[in-house]
């Protein structure tokens, strides 16, 4: 194999995954919520929220361009919602050909074993391998993300059309000035995406930076304790999303906490994912494989992630 701005060093296990998709779309709805102006506003904030859209979906794109470092807790709760079991994992995050990678790093504090290690990096081989250009897997991964980016259209659709936004007033975030809305669902809300029975139960917050349009914070969660007996969601459910400025060229989350206190018949979840990503660096790769005569006419370089 060769690769293009891999950087040097030894070789890195890494494991081939797609980032989970409730959580990324509640990340768009965080993105899209700074952007859902209802004609009654103020001109104002119609043109900060409209600035919101469009930085937003830029740094979607940019976020590729970089490697990060992403901790995780997951915190499982009882009946009396206390702690009874907690999981931390460490990942390094990066992208190859715009598809998501993440390098396992720690898991509870201790670092993986040899096999483990081992096996993935055989697994992201044989995924670069199986994903070249031109290749049934390729193809499959490039209608996923089609599939997806429709999804992320209709949900954007559905937070513009099925919210009403107020303005607040105005707080420092961060040390700057922040726009703050509220939001709340329409009475007559009628969406059309994967998250349409989910969104018009939910209200809360949000924060737009005053002087360049981003999204600084949201926070979200149910309007009541809805459902009852078998079927429920708690108001102890929530989701807190931070954003924040890493360089000149991107904006991107910095931290999640999602807590989902339900039950669906017999399925009962009471349970919290905390997010942190630290340490982004701008990493730009392609993967070319090689055909068995190229690879015998000289050295070849393994792909890896910058240390």
């Amino acid at each position: 194999m060769n690769s293009n701005s891999m950087g040097t060093g030894s070789r890195m296990p890494l494991r081939v995954t797609v980032f989970p998709k409730f959580l990324a779309a509640l990340v768009l709805c965080a993105g899209i919520t700074s952007t859902a102006a209802q004609e009654d506003q103020p001109e104002d904030t119609q043109a900060i929220v409209r600035r919101a859209l469009i930085d937003n979906r830029r740094d979607l794109s940019a976020l590729r361009n970089y490697i990060f470092v992403e901790d995780r807790v997951d915190n499982n709760f009882d009946n009396h919602n206390r702690i009874t079991k907690t999981g931390t994992r460490r990942e390094e995050v990066f992208f190859i050909d715009g598809f998501p990678y993440e390098r396992v790093i720690l898991v509870n504090g201790q670092p993986l074993s040899e096999a483990t290690r081992a096996k993935q990096e055989e697994r992201i081989d044989r995924e670069i391998r199986d994903s070249q250009p031109g290749s049934e897997k390729e193809k499959e991964l490039q209608r996923k993300a089609a599939k997806e980016l429709q999804e992320d259209i209709e949900i954007r659709e559905d937070i513009v059309n099925g919210f009403v936004f107020t303005k607040t007033g105005e707080e420092q975030r961060d040390g700057d000035s922040c726009v703050e809305l509220t939001l709340e669902p329409r009475d007559d809300f009628k969406g059309k995406s994967p998250l349409r029975t989910l969104l018009p139960l939910l209200h809360g917050t949000i924060w737009i930076d005053a002087e360049n349009g981003e999204w600084v914070q949201i926070d979200a969660s149910p309007i009541q304790k809805l459902g009852r007996g078998p079927v429920y969601i708690n108001e102890t459910s929530a989701m807190h999303l931070r954003q924040g400025r890493i360089d000149a060229d991107l904006w991107a989350i910095t931290s999640s906490d999602i807590r989902l206190d339900a039950r669906l018949l017999w399925d009962r979840k009471n349970e919290q994912v905390i997010r942190t990503l630290t340490n982004f660096r701008k990493f730009t790769t392609t993967i070319h494989i090689l055909t068995p005569a190229d690879a015998a006419s000289g050295p070849t370089q393994n792909p890896q992630p910058p240390k």
